[in-house]
């Protein structure tokens, strides 16, 4: 009870970041678990509210995981760790009776991964036991100390950019001469097109240690532009990307559409939330009356109904005035 009221108090004055849980730690609850307790460091200094610590079972599937809590300069893991359900036998949800766990920190300043105490001497937790969710009797100690060696390697670089995004050197990683892999990795160079949109795992490799980081790849979105020839506008059919659209016309109009009045290219581009596509051109030839093929002898001109004269084809009711200034009344496309 009393480690219990520790605890509770260093959840009260705690600092919390709340980054985001590593994908690598991610678990299944079930209804077997004890709390595992003490204080995290990294070569000696305390860890970060920005790391999380997670527990993996012999076969390596996490078994719970917890984002640390800062309390006056110290860092403090309340660790759930979960045993394996006996009521779904073909699921590994956590640890099995007598079965032992280690332990692996997420450094959130260096996005990598520790081993404790180190990757060359990872130990071997082997007294867990479940307790409904209260501390384990070998680790409900929240003073006792579990330092971790830092990373020899790291990788350190946020690429977050466009399908159509220009190459991206890779930088990151330390120490230099390493070697980078991934898909859409050449040499030291990440080309976003090749990779496609979505998540994709850049790894640095410097003597046989590893680090790694995950890149996002956003939609571009896919513009095609139409013809309307009832309102003489060209208008986007806009697919992909993330609403809502901006547009942006060499007309400067900055609407889905534009009005065209002679013949020439017009192109748009279109911005989603994330990226710009690539321009769109769209050619219009401005086709008046007098090259058009009317199989009508005799006509003069064509008007609406207001009497202005009508130089492109439309859809709609016009006056078909003749060289004898007769005017016949038309409600059909005219070619």
């Amino acid at each position: 009870m009393k480690v219990n009221l520790i605890l509770s108090c260093l959840n009260v004055l705690a600092v919390v970041a709340f980054a985001q849980q590593p994908a690598q730690f991610d678990f299944i609850p079930t209804n077997l678990s004890g709390t595992f307790y003490g204080q995290v460091q990294i070569d000696g200094t305390p860890a970060s509210a920005e790391d999380w610590i997670a527990a993996f079972d012999e076969t390596g599937v996490c078994a719970g995981a917890s984002q640390l809590i800062i309390n006056e300069g110290f860092a403090y893991t309340n660790l759930v760790i979960y045993g394996d359900d006996v009521l779904s036998p073909k699921i590994d949800e956590g640890i099995n009776p007598l079965e032992s766990f280690t332990l692996i920190l997420y450094d959130y300043s260096t996005n990598s991964f520790l081993d404790y105490p180190n990757s060359d001497a990872i130990f071997s937790f082997t007294e867990w036991t479940n307790t409904n969710g209260t501390p384990i009797p070998a680790y409900n100690d929240p003073n006792i100390v579990y330092n971790f060696a830092a990373a020899s390697v790291v990788f350190q670089q946020s690429i977050q950019v466009c399908e159509n995004a220009l190459p991206v050197s890779l930088t990151g990683g330390l120490p230099e001469g390493g070697v980078y892999t991934g898909e859409g990795v050449v040499g030291s160079t990440f080309f976003p097109n090749l990779a496609g949109v979505g998540l994709h795992n850049i790894t640095y490799e410097y003597e046989g240690e590893l680090a790694s980081i995950t890149a996002e790849i956003f939609q571009v979105p896919l513009v095609e532009i139409l013809f309307n020839d009832n309102v003489n506008h060209l208008y986007t059919e806009v697919n992909g990307g993330i609403e809502p659209y901006s547009y942006q016309w060499n007309t400067n109009d900055i609407t889905s559409f534009t009005e065209v009045d002679a013949s020439g290219n017009y192109w748009v581009i279109v911005n989603d939330l994330n990226c710009l596509s690539d321009t769109t051109f769209y050619t219009y030839s401005h086709q008046s009356i007098s090259n058009q093929d009317i199989s009508v002898p005799n006509l003069n001109k064509i008007v609406n109904l207001l009497g202005n004269t009508v130089l492109r084809k439309k859809t709609g009711v016009y006056l078909y005035i003749y060289d004898d200034g007769s005017v016949v009344k038309h409600g059909l496309f005219y070619y």
